[in-house]
Order: structure tokens, then C-alpha cells, then sequence
């Protein structure tokens, strides 16, 4: 066409041209403010073979205000990745349905006013990130994603100050990637979204979201590596998205990703939750556990799991199964925890307690009386039990033989502090002091 080289152009029209059939020569075109392409009947607006032999986009600029009549429309889809900084270049995306690409709307210089010129948009085929300074984004300035119906890719908000509305992205049907919200954000952010996909019940057991909705969730108020003072600080005016039973997060089955750092929810609520890919907790000085409220098991499955500085969490309570990870500087960290009843029924047995502070449900140690056992060493970092202690034989066990031949003292048992039930020490053949368990603070049952 002669126009290799062309950059820019303020309008550009290409019409009625019945035998012209790519616009492969507009391959620097960069920036055009209006065109109009059209009834070109045999023009391929998309068509540039590649050394693949697969057809690209072309230009990724282009525009076409009005392109109609043409074998395939230049408002196709462009290709690439895009980050709206200017108005102009928002404006030059007028009539596109969809983006082959990822998207970044910056509102932090105020070069942006409104998305207006997005109003076709129904496709990102990548992920979206909203970012900047907020006093601009009011209700309203959103409302040019109004008919946005798939985010293919991550959603990120990333705001510095202010309230953002989502409203405005009503019809927003699916989010295949990470819902991503970063400080500075107010409001309930997922009743703005989601509202149209909550099942009103009086119920909760009947909120049940399409879990092809959103693939992962990520909430961060402080950024990573904030101590714990500034964080609180930061905290305080902050106020993150509800997650609970009656709310549409809560009823989701399966998460690829549960982020949460710095945040200053106390607990979770979910209703269904069941698996997770990759658990990220730290940095959240109020949060105690995950709650799961219904279904066959109250366990939450977790791939990877990383869960950190946060003091008033306890990992056992949130009944975590996690493959592999690492667990530090909470109240009960996942790493020193066992959900279920334990019996030590040999000395090799002691060896899985090795490193538990806490077991959640019955400790029972019955070594049978053909073997012996001569020493509790191994539970020297256990500080609970959250069942019944029992040493010897059950209530039920009325005519055992006397167990634990060789256990004297209950050595190895000087930093147990809490029994959540009842301590029971009957038919041990050579126990004859009791006197080490000194930090014994609480007793939830009674002791026979």
C-alpha cells in the first residue's frame, strides 16, 4: 500500500474497496483517533501471516470506530498488551468487542477521566488491572465496562486512596484467574460484583455459586515485608470485603489460590470449601482460623500452603490438611499440629509426636502388656490436648491386663499445659509418680 512506515494518523478512512485484502502494509501503525473501515468486501482486517503461518491482529492500534461490511471487521480483536495511561488511547479503542491481551488502566497521573470508549468491550482474553491514585474513580467512571463479560486472566485492583465502585461491572460473568484486591480498596467489593450471582435463601446451605466463576482470590492491605506496627497503622482505615457464610466467596467449592496479607479480618466463613491450590496466610494480626460451616467433612484440603506471622491463628482449629509448606510464628502453627485421636499402642509410635505442641482430639497411651515402654520423651513439646489424656486403660476396658510395663513417670510430659477433656490414669503396671506434669494448668473433664 505504500505506507510502511506510517506511525500515526489522525483519521484514517478505507472504504468501498472491492479488491483490497489485508492491511499488512499498516504493520508500525500505532495511533489512530478515528477510522473508518468499511464495505471492503474481500479485506481481511486481522490478516498477517506470520513464519507460524497463524494469523495475527493487525494493526494492534487500530481502532475502527466503523467497520462494517468488510470480510473480517478490524474491531476483531486486537492483540497484544495494552496499558491505558491517556485518554486518547482509551478513546482509540472505541467499538472493540474484544482484547486478545492483557489490560492495564492507570488512573494515577489523571491523564485518564472515563472509560466511555469501552462501552463494546465483552472480552478481555487476558487479565485486567485497575491501579492508581482514587479522588478521580468515582461511581460512575467505571461504567464503560459495563458490558464486560469474561476476564480471562487475573482481575487486579490496586489502589492507593478512596473508594472505587464496582457496580458498573454488572454483567462481569467470569473471572478464570485471581480476583485480586490490594490496599486502599473500601466497600463490600464482592456484593458489587457478585450480587447478581447470590442465591437469596433463607438458607445458607442453599447459596451455592457457579464455581466456574472465579478461579482464585487474593486480599492484601499491606504490602509484604510492613511490620507488624505500620501494618496495624494501615489497618485502621481500611475496610476489606466481607467472607462469610452469606456471602458469595463463601460459598465457593474450590479456590486455585486463598491469599490473604495484612488484613484485618478476625475469622473466614466458607460454606463449601473444600480444596485449595496454594494457601497464603501472613501478616494478619486478628485472624484466629478458616471456618467451613457444611459438607461430608469440615477438612480443607490444601496444596501448598504457606502460613505466617499471624498471632492469633491457630491451624489446627481451622482443620487444614496441607501437602507441603511451612508454618511459623502463629498461635498453633500446621506444622506442630495433629487433627484426630492418637494411640501410642508401641515406643516406636512416639516417634509421629516427636514435634506436635498441639493434638486436637484423644492422646491414648496403651503399650500392651507383652511390650514395654520406658519413656515419654518424645512429647516434650506437647503443651495440648484437646480431647481426653488416657494412660493405661479406657473407662470401658473393665477387665485389661495392666499396660505400659516400664513406664514409671510421666517424664516427657512437663510442658502439657491444657487436657480440653478428662484425664484418665488407670491399669498401669509400674506407674508410680504422676508428679512431672507441673505446667498442667486446665483440665476440661475430670480425672479418675
Amino acid at each position: 500500500m505504500g505506507l510502511e512506515n506510517l506511525l500515526s494518523v489522525g483519521k484514517l478512512e478505507i472504504t468501498n474497496n472491492a479488491a483490497l485484502k489485508s492491511l499488512t502494509a499498516l504493520e508500525k501503525l500505532e495511533s489512530v483517533y478515528e477510522s473508518t473501515i468499511s464495505n471492503n468486501g474481500n479485506l481481511d482486517c486481522s490478516l498477517k501471516v506470520q513464519p507460524s503461518g497463524q494469523p495475527a491482529y493487525l494493526p494492534k492500534f487500530l481502532p475502527a470506530s466503523a467497520s462494517t461490511g468488510n470480510q473480517v471487521n478490524c474491531a476483531v480483536a486486537p492483540k497484544g498488551d495494552f496499558e491505558f495511561s491517556k485518554q486518547s488511547s482509551i478513546d482509540s479503542f472505541k467499538g472493540i468487542e474484544v482484547i486478545d491481551g492483557n489490560v492495564r488502566i492507570d488512573f494515577g497521573k489523571s491523564a485518564v477521566t472515563n472509560l466511555n470508549a469501552l462501552n463494546s468491550l465483552k472480552e478481555i482474553r487476558g487479565s485486567l488491572e485497575i491501579r492508581g491514585a482514587v479522588p478521580l474513580l468515582n461511581s460512575s467512571v467505571l461504567n464503560g465496562l459495563g458490558n464486560l463479560k469474561l476476564i480471562d486472566g487475573d482481575f487486579s485492583i490496586r489502589m492507593v486512596e478512596g473508594k472505587v465502585n464496582l457496580a458498573p461491572l454488572a454483567n462481569l460473568q467470569q473471572i478464570t484467574g485471581t480476583l485480586r484486591v490490594f490496599s486502599g480498596l473500601e466497600g463490600d467489593v464482592f456484593k458489587e460484583l457478585f450480587s447478581k450471582f447470590e442465591i437469596q435463601a433463607s438458607s445458607p446451605n442453599q447459596l451455592r455459586p457457579n464455581q466456574s466463576f472465579l478461579g482464585g482470590l487474593h486480599i492484601q492491605g499491606c504490602a509484604e515485608g510492613t511490620n507488624a506496627e505500620n501494618c496495624k497503622e494501615q489497618l485502621k482505615n481500611i475496610k476489606h470485603p466481607k467472607i462469610n457464610k452469606g456471602s458469595f466467596i463463601g460459598g465457593l467449592r474450590n479456590l486455585s489460590e486463598l491469599t490473604l496479607i495484612g488484613t484485618n479480618y478476625e475469622t473466614v466463613e466458607f460454606n463449601f470449601l473444600s480444596d485449595v491450590g496454594s494457601l497464603t496466610l501472613k501478616s494478619n494480626p486478628n485472624l484466629t482460623g478458616l471456618i467451613r460451616l457444611n459438607g461430608i467433612t469440615d477438612t480443607i484440603n490444601i496444596g501448598t500452603g504457606i502460613i505466617s506471622s499471624n498471632p492469633n491463628f491457630d491451624c489446627i482449629q481451622s482443620k487444614l490438611n496441607i501437602s507441603t509448606g511451612q508454618s511459623e510464628g502463629n498461635k498453633v502453627n500446621c506444622n506442630s499440629a495433629l487433627a484426630q485421636n492418637f494411640v501410642i499402642s508401641s515406643a516406636a509410635n512416639l516417634e509421629n509426636l516427636k514435634d506436635v505442641s498441639v493434638l486436637e482430639g484423644d492422646l491414648t497411651i496403651q503399650v500392651a502388656p507383652d511390650s514395654k515402654i520406658t519413656s515419654l520423651a518424645q512429647l516434650s513439646k506437647l503443651k495440648e490436648i484437646r480431647g481426653d489424656l488416657i494412660i493405661g486403660a479406657r473407662p470401658d476396658q473393665v477387665s485389661l491386663a495392666p499396660t505400659n510395663r516400664g513406664l514409671n513417670s510421666l517424664a516427657g510430659l512437663e510442658a502439657l499445659e491444657l487436657v480440653g477433656g478428662q484425664i484418665i490414669i488407670k491399669r498401669n503396671a509400674d506407674l508410680s509418680s504422676i508428679a512431672q506434669l507441673t505446667a498442667l494448668k486446665q483440665v476440661n473433664g475430670f480425672s479418675d
